[in-house]
């Protein structure tokens, strides 16, 4: 929840805004030109914005990191029992990750992250993984939960159905 991005923020930075201070400086080292953050959360805020490129940037540069990439292929956690409540399952919103027979299932997705709020829509970036190599998806202001997640398959149906290999002058690579 938004809450725990902002303990993780005081924990990691220090404060809120300082966690945000460095999360601005990674934008800029990973060459986002068009992206600033206002919290950790991405709750609306007019100084927190980005761009479907920067959001590829920042998307594959987090892939990079084994247990963040295990935790957004995660579909369904269970999570213990405690002194409060059961124990309990909590389902991922992306519904390429969560079950197979589900219309927006889709099999090669390794996961990433949903977001909805009212300026920016449903949202959606994602990460996909065949053979032909990873493809990363982002899908900004959609005009519904389920157009993010269409909008996420056209887009991996048509670089995977379209990808051709040319032999490169003088070699037998490809």
């Amino acid at each position: 929840g938004n809450e725990a991005a902002n303990m993780l923020a005081r924990h990691v930075g220090g404060t809120v805004d300082n966690f945000v201070w460095i999360m601005n400086q990674q934008a800029v080292a990973l060459g986002c030109t068009g992206t600033h953050f206002a919290n950790p959360h991405g709750l609306h805020d007019d100084n927190h914005y980005t761009t479907a490129r920067d959001l590829y940037r920042i998307a594959s540069e987090a892939m990079e990191d084994e247990t963040f990439a295990e935790i957004v292929k995660t579909a369904i956690k269970t999570l213990p029992a405690t002194n409060m409540q059961g124990e309990r399952q909590v389902l991922s919103t992306n519904q390429l990750i969560l079950r197979r027979a589900d219309p927006w299932y889709y099999k090669d997705c390794k996961g990433i992250k949903t977001g909805t709020t009212d300026a920016a829509g449903p949202s959606f970036a994602g990460a996909c993984k065949r053979e032909a190599g990873t493809l990363y998806a982002a899908v900004l202001a959609s005009s519904s939960e389920a157009q993010r997640f269409a909008d996420a398959q056209a887009l991996y149906n048509w670089y995977y159905g379209n990808l051709v290999d040319y032999p490169l002058a003088h070699s037998d690579e490809k």
